[in-house]
């Protein structure tokens, strides 16, 4: 298969996983809202990785003076995806924050 989806028919309400399948290559990705399991996503990174791939996307604005809250931030790790929800989580979890201003990872982005 050169590219796929697979979801995994998680029955929960919390999040969605699947496998991206691309070119001979698997993406665990998680989608989610719940702060919750932001917090398990960032706790079971291998820490040999450090080196993570960050995206924020907003919904569009079609009025110059008004600017819209972040929607989702996208954060991959290895083969491991995470895509949180932001407008519609209740919090940003602490561990996100302190992952985020952690200087041991280095974070790569399109600008």
């Amino acid at each position: 298969m050169a590219m796929g989806i697979v979801d995994s028919q998680l029955r929960s309400n919390t999040h969605k996983t699947y496998d991206v399948h691309f070119f001979g290559d698997s993406i665990h990705t998680t989608v989610t809202h719940d702060p919750e399991v932001v917090s398990r996503w960032i706790s079971d990174l291998d820490s040999d990785k450090r080196i993570v791939g960050l995206d924020v996307e907003w919904r569009p604005c079609f009025n110059r003076n008004t600017s819209n809250p972040a929607a989702t931030l996208q954060l991959c790790v290895g083969r491991r995806c995470l895509i949180f929800q932001l407008l519609h989580s209740r919090i940003v979890p602490p561990s996100l924050i302190g992952f985020l201003s952690n200087p041991s990872y280095t974070f790569s982005g399109w600008a």
